[in-house]
Formats: C-alpha cells, structure tokens, sequence
C-alpha cells in the first residue's frame, strides 16, 4: 500500500467525501426522509422533487449534525456509534494513501469508496 502522508483536501474532495458516505450509508438513511420533510414543509407545493433534493444534496451534511446536536444526551446514546460519527462535520484534514487513495471521515477513498470503518 506504501506511506501515509497527512494532507489538506481541496474543496471539492471535502465537500464529495462525507457526502457520498452519508448519501450511501443504510444507518443515515432514516434521516434523509427527516431531511427532505423539513424542506418540503418549509417550501410553497408546487415546487418540484427536482427543486427538493438538490436542497436535500446542499444541505444534509451540515443539517444532519444540526439535528444530532439538537437531541438530548439520551437520545443520541440511543444512535448508533456510526451515527453519532458520520453527524460530526467532516474535516479538511485527511491521510494520503500510497496507492493515491486517501482516508477521511473514517472512510478510505479511490476512484470510488473503497471501504468504511470507525477509528
């Protein structure tokens, strides 16, 4: 694999790493239809689903840890570890792989998601 060099992504890859984990994790998806309810109720209804989830692809990352931030300490024991880590909003910081990779958010990235696992 070879040596891990610590690295600052640029702001696509900020942006596109924690939004494919949470755009594609089972445990997060519950929260998507929270998401899009609070944007559909908050919008006049002949917006179309078009308008709704470009809002929802915009704003979930930062929404979602909004709103586990909002939940009383009881509530957010009842969520899962993988919950409560992907809500944190990511960093810029991340670790280059030797293969060209690179790991944030405790995923391990490539052309395409390589793999995911809680530090």
């Amino acid at each position: 694999m070879g040596a891990v060099v610590s690295i600052t992504l640029d702001s696509n890859s900020w942006i596109q790493s924690p939004r494919y984990v949470l755009f594609n994790c089972k445990e997060i998806i519950p929260f998507h239809d929270v998401h899009i309810a609070k944007i559909k109720a908050g919008l006049p209804f002949h917006v179309t689903d078009d308008v709704i989830q470009k809002q929802h692809i915009e704003e979930f990352c930062s929404w979602l840890r909004e709103y586990v931030m909002s939940m009383d300490a009881s509530e957010r024991k009842e969520l899962s570890d993988k919950v409560r880590w992907f809500a944190r909003y990511p960093d810029n910081e991340a670790n280059r792989l030797g293969g060209g990779g690179w790991v944030a958010l405790g995923c391990s990235y490539g052309w395409r998601l390589i793999g995911c696992a809680l530090r």
